[in-house]
């Protein structure tokens, strides 16, 4: 009797644990912000920013540049097919005219804890890949597992807060977190892929190589043609199983999507204007200000607009790598940047077009401003010894000319600067007083339209005995040096989300600092920016991750671990007038895929 009675009570202790331990009290959700509460409604037709009366049909086509020899989008390997990722679809759709919230895609609804420490998918039962075979819970712990382990790094460093996957049916599955209070974990794991794994664990498929074999997707678009070196077009699929929810109404209108690969970056308007292709993004201000002056587009058949972006643009650098010297030395990179002449490029160059990025979140309310606030200092105080003294006492602006092109006053204070670390102007060459060495840097650019704005950069180098090679490659040979590590500097820009979070770790992290495959270009690894980082999981307003990003931002420019560029707070487009689009100034400056084309009714 005694023995039945202890293995009652352990059947009983073992059941209350289980109960105790199963997520209880959470609303499902129809979507989920932060902060605050979503603009949609449960019962919404379709997204403010789209045409829900748009046509299908058409063509949507463009000219990109370098070439593709992968056609998994999540791969760490080879250079990606352009719009590769529309194969797949996400747990949740991020609308684009709101900071932070997302909607039901392939989860129909969303569970989440009071005190933010589990999240639950509840998916959607006709969702289906492409094959016809339906998207379950095994689905989605398999998409989490192989990105985390062998896909693009972003995914790791994303999901470190997840302490474990649990599937609960077919169609529901749990997320556990390692701690609660993250708030931003569910955002992430919303945006997760979700990819089949009928497919990709069948024939001994490696995740992790490059590969032309069309893979099976269950978004809005099918692979049609794969030419490497010539073109990548993709079909719309009349039987995509969401083509009536909501997030999806008056999207994904062209029958074909059609990139063609091309060298030069003047071919990509020659093809606009031969009809070749039908939409171009004009990233050279001098060939927007120069080059348009044509009868199409006097006649209307090609039509130029800018399209204002209201999002976070980032910060555009030449990023310095701090993993070698002399570049390790901070007052070597602050003397570096003053040789760089914005004003001059800009002006002569840029049609003064461009202002200047003087923050790591530009565009946005998080951009550090003036001297640090009360709450940033009281947020900053705990690392007051390892702080750079001009975080607290200055507003960090970059250095200016008069942008004459006369940079005599930077320059010399740049030698100032070297000089104090122990570098010498000797016979028109910066040599290291102990070492004797030259200062000689390399920078890898991708963009060929940059060569002016480096070789003024080089001129300004050459007056203080600093020599630089520019070495201009395709995007196959830049991977090729990144992945050695092999560069002093690199053209490189940061781009964040309205509301960042533990993702920047992958672009500032020290665990990240050697990683070839990530973000963090520059090598940066500092103990505050990481824990600064961390601390936007904590966030329980807007007010308060306002505060932290801007003390990050301090941080950061104070480091000066690149020289910054500039910016435009508008999109330059060219396209023929076939295509339309709403019209709707969105957060983030146009969503593409609510474009339609529409010939003319006469």
């Amino acid at each position: 009797m005694t023995n039945r009675l202890c293995f009652l009570l352990l059947v009983m202790i073992c059941h209350s644990v289980w109960v105790w331990a199963m997520p209880v009290g959470a609303l499902k959700e129809h979507a989920i912000t932060l902060p605050g509460t979503p603009k949609y409604p449960a019962d919404f037709k379709h997204f403010d920013y789209v045409n829900p009366n748009a046509p299908k049909g058409g063509e949507f086509s463009e000219s990109v540049q370098g070439n593709f020899n992968n056609l998994n989008p999540y791969s760490i390997n080879g250079d990606h097919a352009a719009m590769s990722s529309l194969l797949y679809d996400k747990l949740m759709h991020f609308s684009i005219d709101e900071p932070y919230s997302a909607y039901g895609l392939i989860a129909e609804s969303v569970e989440r804890a009071r005190d933010s420490s589990w999240v639950i998918f509840n998916l959607r039962q006709n969702a289906r890949f492409h094959d016809g075979k339906p998207v379950t819970a095994r689905d989605v712990a398999f998409s989490y597992n192989i990105l985390t382990s062998k896909g693009d790094l972003i995914y790791k460093v994303n999901f470190t807060g997840v302490e474990s996957v649990e599937i609960l049916s077919p169609y529901r599955i749990l997320f556990r977190f390692k701690a609660p209070g993250n708030r931003k974990l569910p955002f992430l794991l919303a945006s997760l892929p979700v990819l089949p794994e009928h497919y990709w664990s069948a024939g001994n498929k490696d995740f992790s190589k490059t590969t032309l074999d069309i893979p099976v997707g269950s978004g809005p678009y099918r692979m049609k043609t794969v030419k490497p070196g010539r073109e990548i077009v993709y079909t719309r699929d009349p039987d995509y199983w969401g083509k009536d929810l909501p997030v999806n109404h008056g999207r994904f209108n062209f029958d074909q999507l059609r990139f063609e690969y091309i060298n030069l970056s003047i071919a990509e308007l020659d093809a606009l204007k031969s009809g070749a292709s039908n939409f171009l993004t004009e990233m050279v201000a001098r060939t927007w200000h120069t080059a348009y002056d044509i009868p199409a587009v006097r006649q209307g058949d090609i039509i130029k607009e800018r399209i204002r972006v209201k999002s976070n643009i980032g910060m555009n650098a030449f990023m310095f790598n701090t993993r070698r010297p002399p570049l390790d030395n901070r007052k070597v990179r602050e003397a570096l940047i003053l040789l760089f002449d914005f004003e001059w490029i800009n002006k002569h160059l840029m049609f003064g077009e461009y202002t200047r990025n003087d923050s790591y979140f530009v565009n946005t309310d998080m951009a550090a401003r003036g001297l640090p606030s009360s709450a940033e200092i009281k947020l900053l105080k705990p690392y007051f010894g390892q702080l750079a003294s001009e975080v607290l006492t200055k507003e960090y602006q970059p250095p200016k000319t008069d942008g004459s092109g006369n940079n005599r006053k930077n320059i010399a204070k740049a030698i100032e600067l070297l000089k104090a670390e122990g570098w010498e102007l000797d016979q028109g060459k910066m040599i290291h007083q102990k070492t004797g060495q030259p200062m000689e840097l390399k920078i890898l650019n991708q963009i060929p339209q940059m060569g002016p704005s480096l070789n003024s950069y080089k001129k300004s180098l050459d007056q203080a005995g600093v020599q630089l090679t520019i070495q201009t490659l395709d995007t196959h040979q830049i991977v090729h040096h990144t992945q050695k590590l092999d560069y002093d500097l690199i053209n490189w820009g940061f781009g964040h989300a309205m509301s960042p979070g533990k993702e920047m770790l992958d672009g500032f992290g020290c665990e990240t600092r050697d990683e070839v495959t990530s973000r963090n270009r520059s090598g940066i690894c500092d103990p505050v920016i990481d824990s600064l980082i961390n601390k936007t999981e904590q966030a329980q307003t807007r007010e308060e991750l306002v505060t932290i990003i801007r003390a990050l931002d301090r941080v950061l420019l104070w480091g000066h671990y690149g020289i910054p560029k500039w910016y435009i707070a508008s999109i330059r487009i060219a396209h023929r007038r076939e295509l339309k689009h709403p019209g709707v100034q969105d957060l983030y400056g146009m969503d593409i895929h609510s474009w339609w084309y529409e010939t003319d009714k006469k």
